[in-house]
């Protein structure tokens, strides 16, 4: 049953068993979130999608979120992530949006009926106080009827109060309405279900510019190479990467035009599917008119030509320059291309892991 009187939080550790025991049994619980106040059930129990959709009268075609309780568990549900989604994830929750994620992403122990799943973790102390003591993440959905507007104030204190089945974990009722949380959804590519004008929200991906000396052996290959690795990690094609928010180019620090990429480059990169036949060299000076997160610098030479204040490391993540091939044999170039696709890799799969605690959205990954 639920208590006599709504609580802010568990004000014992009576109370705590009680709300454990409650969900435990199958039953559902009403709790204020950032946004609108929601009602669930135990994902992990027999049947809680159904037992929900049951309570709301609402076709089970219709998709629960599932609300978390803390930000370890959003990490062990998204262990392994297409590259930037740990370090944006890790910035926008907790908060008041809904990203949804497909499931062959998420480790999950329970089953889900939907091929994509609604991640949650509010940003609301009176959630969070209920939440670590329930048994496991819930199903949650607004309070209302299918095709009725969400409940919250005094109609809410109402229908709790007639339903007295369900836990009542809202300690306020005030007459002021919230909005519903923002929804993002990838397919991978990103769809908006529900923008908030009110707020905005980061992308995953990042800004890189990779940095060799005149811009038309080493870093034009990075720069392909790199987008590609990442398009493939993702499932996307390269050239849809800029609706994720990764931005890929290349510049050199001795540029001085527009040059074609080196004839040895170009035939290396159509070796292995990707096209350097537009490409035209850049100066450092020019590209960093622009904003970038990381550049990715060949030699320390090319890493200390970036000024101070800008994200720089090498471009192999061990440390070693990538030895200039100009003047060389076509295999000292497709040797430069294999230490390139390594490096590449490597950073595709540092991209993927969740930052560290107080490390920034770059810094995580560089």
């Amino acid at each position: 049953m639920a208590p006599a009187s709504a609580l802010p939080s568990p004000t014992s550790p009576a109370d705590a068993r009680a709300f454990q025991a409650h969900l435990e049994a199958g039953n559902a619980v009403v709790l204020a979130t950032d946004t609108i106040p929601g009602i669930g059930v135990l994902a992990a129990g027999e049947g809680a999608p159904q037992k929900l959709a049951s309570l709301k009268q609402a076709p089970l075609t219709r998709p629960f979120s599932l609300h978390l309780r803390s930000t370890d568990e959003l990490r062990r549900i998204v262990p392994a992530p297409p590259p930037g989604m740990a370090a944006w994830l890790n910035r926008v929750l907790p908060g008041p949006i809904t990203v949804v994620l497909p499931t062959s992403w998420l480790n999950l122990d329970f089953p889900s009926p939907w091929k994509s799943v609604g991640l949650r973790l509010p940003d609301s102390h009176e959630y969070l106080a209920w939440m670590q003591h329930a048994p496991g993440p819930l199903w949650m959905s607004s309070v209302n009827q299918h095709g009725e507007p969400p409940l919250q104030g005094p109609p809410l204190q109402e229908w709790l109060q007639k339903n007295t089945e369900v836990w009542n974990g809202v300690s306020s009722f005030a007459p002021t309405s919230r909005a519903a949380s923002a929804v993002l959804e990838f397919r991978p590519l990103p769809v908006w279900h529900r923008r908030r004008d009110d707020l905005q929200f980061p992308t995953p991906g990042l800004r890189i510019l990779c940095v060799c000396t005149g811009n038309t052996c080493r870093s034009p290959l990075a720069e392909a190479i790199l987008r590609q690795t990442l398009a493939d990690a993702w499932g996307v094609q390269a050239v849809e990467l800029a609706q994720l928010g990764w931005h890929i180019e290349s510049a050199g620090t001795s540029v001085f035009a527009a040059d074609t990429a080196n004839s040895h480059s170009i035939k290396c990169a159509a070796e292995v599917g990707l096209d350097l036949a537009h490409h035209r060299s850049q100066s450092l000076s020019d590209a960093l008119h622009q904003d970038w997160d990381l550049v990715l610098a060949m030699s320390r030479s090319h890493l200390h030509a970036v000024p101070t204040g800008i994200a720089a490391v090498m471009m192999d993540p061990a440390g070693q320059a990538v030895p200039d091939p100009f003047g060389q044999s076509l295999s000292d170039y497709r040797r430069t291309r294999e230490l390139l696709t390594a490096a590449c890799q490597e950073w595709a799969k540092r991209w993927q892991t969740w930052p560290e605690s107080g490390q920034t959205y770059v810094t995580a990954s560089a």
